[in-house]
């Protein structure tokens, strides 16, 4: 990890939907960075055996409501611009090739602010403009202090 201080606790809720399966969740909780930076909020955490990208770093930028920039970097690279009324062709390493793969918001609602808050969001993915899955987070951020 950088030199940038975890003194916020991440906590991500989400669910995977895709036309084979449906309501795979994900729930984590961690220690990241959060910071107000360039019109937006900047949340850093480190990926672990338990999400199964150690060695990655994940950065979500929310700008406002109208989109959310997830990049990652490390042995897994990606970067997905979710942007609402906007489809957005990005970059995903996996550990079987690289895809490129179309991303579209379907909702973003950014309730947060220079203390914390939280964001939620919706996309879709696709491959060949044939929908592969649906994602929807819910990423919450609280000072250490106040947990």
């Amino acid at each position: 990890m950088d030199e940038r201080k975890n003194n916020y606790i991440i906590t991500i809720d989400g669910v995977q939907n895709s036309d084979e399966y449906s309501g795979e969740n994900i729930n984590l909780s961690t220690e990241g960075s959060y910071e107000f930076v360039d019109d937006g909020f900047l949340i850093k955490y480190d990926e672990s055996e338990a999400t199964g990208l150690p060695g990655n770093v994940t950065s979500l930028f929310a700008e406002g409501d109208k989109r959310v920039t997830m990049t990652r970097v490390g042995p897994q690279a990606s970067q997905l611009i979710i942007e609402k009324g906007r489809k957005h062709m990005c970059h995903y390493e996996t550990g079987y090739g690289n895809l490129t793969m179309g991303v579209y918001a379907e909702d973003i609602v950014n309730k947060l602010t220079k203390k914390g808050g939280r964001l939620k969001f919706k996309y879709r993915l696709d491959i060949n403009s044939s929908a592969v899955v649906t994602n929807e987070l819910n990423v919450t951020v609280k000072e250490k202090k106040n947990v």
